[in-house]
């Protein structure tokens, strides 16, 4: 048994669902669940969320909000279908107070007599409880406790308000709760532009919403609407309207539940709350990037030995993002590894223990020893000495400090952490926003991060290096706009200028330059990291800086070379948009 929650408006309600309990602890959690949605009834708080449309930066539409897909209804949409509720559903319900004796008998009796549930005896207002706070499970406690809702929610609403409310969160099907929201997912057009057949279509989907949805069953859809359009017959009902053949919207196909939970996150963190009563957002997301990104993660996922992949891409003058995406096995995923995740940087952090280097008057010829290190200074877990190896155990003897960058040496950058001062060091990933207040060790200079990083915190540190030093928070909101009309506009961050020294920026640029990807014949600024179970890629140019990851799922050889690297994919990346925006290249 467990007890959900629904966004109501910017607040929260219960919702009671029974699992294998024994009998007494079902008791029990039913008298608890009672307690909170009697209070809920009381503060009249029983109201979904709408859904809300995304737009990208060109205006155009990237699809809807997750979960059960609602609008509102307009002054007047719902008063020509009430009526015909009330006659298919419940005839009484203007006499009775949330429960009718007569109908619960009728339908005991016709449920004995056919030895099997064939009717069903709830009011409106039992089905109006069972569609918000209950879920349809069938035990008797779950019908005691929708019979106790039902009689305190007559109590706290009017009989006109409980038909508004049913008319607006009754499922009919595919996650579709509501008739406004119904009419435009298989009509393609409001309430009130429904001819009394299609008013037929949609009222034949209260009794089996899902067996009769015209996406996978149009011939019962249409069925079902004859049958409905004989009963209400002698009704404001005409029949001469011609049956039209539904063309519902393919629902799956326009759920966004990444960049919702993105939105919700990112709403929360600039108003200290998610706003109620969003009907559209205005994201910075351009369609290209978007679509290049997309497709090329999509089509990675592909290959058998990667499991999931991500990017982010901002741009490089504004810290507006153009473009997420995350893939899983082919699948378009609903986690964002670029806002939420916790991945190993790998050798992407190198680059801020170089800058702190450059910061402390070394400069890039410094000469390294590449060759097995133990650190005499910092201690492992267990105590025992810091031990540091090269990946697949490649070594160079003496090197500078700019080709260790450039061949990710682990161990000159071990011994290079023993020459500095090293809360300066943590002091330069705690200002690019890569560490917040954890205790940091020497391992975060090699990508050692108890806490991970999210992409979206990569690509801002790395846009920050491309403009001086000069930090902005990447925008993913333009705007959102609510139910009334009126309009939220979000401005981008100011500029914090995080590094002062120009000699020490511009060394560090020169040297990303040198370690970075080519595109073509173009060089790429960046840095590439890997770990035991992916390959990331931090880079930027004059237009879009970016950040890519690679997951393997399993450990991979070192030094494999089938693996399917970052910079492999933003090479991919870069090639399919370059076909439609070549601007986006120089450096």
């Amino acid at each position: 048994m467990t007890v959900s929650t629904f966004a109501s408006s910017g607040q929260e309600f219960p919702t009671l669902r029974f699992g294998a309990h024994p009998w007494w602890a079902r008791f029990y959690y039913g008298i608890c669940f009672l307690r909170q949605a009697f209070r809920v009834i009381q503060e009249r708080r029983l109201t979904l969320a709408y859904s809300f449309h995304l737009v990208n930066a060109q205006e155009r539409p990237i699809g809807i909000s997750d979960g059960d897909i609602r609008y509102p209804a307009t002054a007047g949409e719902l008063a020509r279908l009430q009526p015909l509720i009330v006659y298919l559903e419940d005839r009484r319900f203007f006499r009775h107070c949330g429960i009718d004796v007569r109908g619960i008998a009728r339908a005991a009796a016709a449920n004995l007599r056919f030895l099997g549930i064939v009717q069903g005896g709830s009011t409106i207002t039992q089905q109006l409880v069972r569609n918000t706070l209950l879920v349809p499970e069938r035990s008797i406690l779950r019908k005691l406790l929708e019979v106790l809702l039902a009689i305190k929610l007559e109590k706290h609403f009017s009989k006109r308000e409980i038909l508004d409310l049913y008319c607006n969160h009754v499922y009919l099907g595919k996650g579709i709760r509501g008739f406004p929201a119904a009419a435009k997912i298989i009509f393609r057009r409001k309430l009130s532009a429904l001819n009394d057949t299609h008013i037929c279509g949609l009222l034949g989907l209260l009794r089996t919403p899902e067996r009769t949805f015209p996406d996978s069953n149009g011939a019962s859809f249409l069925t079902r609407q004859h049958k409905i359009s004989k009963v209400l017959k002698g009704t404001s009902i005409r029949s001469d309207h011609p049956a039209t053949k539904p063309n519902p919207i393919k629902i799956a196909n326009h759920r966004c539940p990444r960049f919702t939970h993105i939105l919700k996150a990112e709403l929360v963190r600039l108003t200290g709350h998610t706003p109620s009563d969003v009907r559209r957002v205005g994201l910075t997301i351009d369609s290209l990037v978007q679509a290049s990104l997309s497709n090329t993660l999509r089509e990675i996922t592909g290959l058998p030995e990667v499991t999931g992949a991500a990017g982010v891409i901002v741009s490089t003058a504004t810290a507006d993002v153009l473009g997420e995406a995350a893939w899983e096995s082919g699948h378009d995923a609903q986690f964002s590894p670029s806002y939420f995740g916790s991945l190993q940087p790998g050798s992407t952090f190198k680059t801020f223990a170089l800058l702190s280097a450059l910061q402390q008057g070394i400069s890039l010829n410094q000469p390294l020893i590449s060759a097995p290190f133990e650190s005499s200074c910092y201690r492992a877990a267990g105590n025992t000495g810091w031990r540091v190896r090269n990946y697949a155990n490649v070594y160079r003897g003496v090197i500078s400090l700019n080709d260790a960058f450039k061949y990710s040496d682990n161990t000159a950058f071990a011994r290079l952490v023993e020459m500095l001062n090293t809360d300066q060091v943590f002091g330069v990933y705690r200002d690019f926003g890569l560490c917040g207040n954890r205790q940091a060790s020497p391992a975060i200079v090699l990508g050692g991060h108890k806490g991970g990083v999210n992409l979206l915190s990569l690509v801002a540190a790395y846009r920050a290096i491309a403009n001086g030093g000069s930090y902005i928070h990447p925008r993913i909101i333009q705007y959102v706009e609510f139910g009334d009309g009126s309009f939220l506009s979000f401005s981008r961050s100011q500029e914090t200028h995080l590094v002062r020294e120009y000699q020490a920026i511009r060394d560090l640029q020169l040297a990303l330059i040198n370690a970075g990807p080519y595109v073509g014949r173009s060089k790429q600024a960046g840095k590439t990291g890997t770990t035991r179970t992916g390959s990331l890629l931090a880079s930027y140019n004059d237009q879009i800086a970016s950040a890519i990851w690679v997951g393997y799922g399993r450990p991979i050889a070192e030094g494999d070379p089938k693996a399917v690297g970052a910079a492999v994919v933003f090479e991919r990346f870069m090639n399919r948009l370059l076909g439609h925006r070549s601007d986006l290249l120089s450096i």
